[in-house]
């Protein structure tokens, strides 16, 4: 154990002074290649990992399998980073010159559309209706009958009002 690990400092050692050997005869080269007028890069061996111990406790992402549990500054920063991105977008939805362009050459037609399949889509008949007489509907099921009423003649004007802008063109 002792031996292998004496082995291994003085391989440590070793391999640090051979580098800093290389880089001396490097700049030795680079002087001479400027006083010549040469001008050719020195060669610049890379270093691998393997050669530097310290690189062994480096880990990166891709190597955690587990999931990162973030720091309150890394949420608070993420949460800030979040907010800004939802404000820049209300601000440009705010005044969307191309859809307001569009929305006034087609006269409101694309929105009376949408907003028929709206209602369309939020009008849902209530049970009772076909079951129970209104003689026997309790107050919520009566408000709930008007609403549902009201929302199915809501729907009736838009498709009339849908068919007159068709009828148009």
């Amino acid at each position: 154990g002792s031996l292998r690990r004496a082995a291994s400092i003085n391989a440590e050692y070793m391999g640090e002074q051979e580098r800093n050997r290389i880089a001396d005869i490097n700049k030795d080269l680079q002087t001479i290649y400027t006083e010549l007028g040469i001008s050719e890069e020195v060669f610049v061996p890379k270093n691998f990992p393997s050669e530097d111990p310290e690189e062994v406790l480096h880990v990166k992402d891709g190597e955690v399998k587990v999931e990162k549990v973030l720091t309150k500054e890394e949420r608070e920063a993420n949460e800030a980073e979040e907010k800004a991105r939802r404000q820049e977008e209300l601000l440009k939805a705010k005044d969307d010159a191309p859809k307001r362009a569009l929305q006034d050459m087609m006269g409101g037609t694309l929105k009376s559309k949408n907003d028929m399949e709206l209602l369309a889509a939020a009008l849902v008949k209530p049970e009772f209706l076909g079951v129970l007489t209104e003689e026997n509907w309790n107050e919520a099921q009566i408000a709930e009958a008007a609403l549902y009423n009201e929302k199915k003649g809501e729907l009736e004007k838009a498709k009339l009002v849908r068919k007159k802008c068709l009828r148009r063109r």
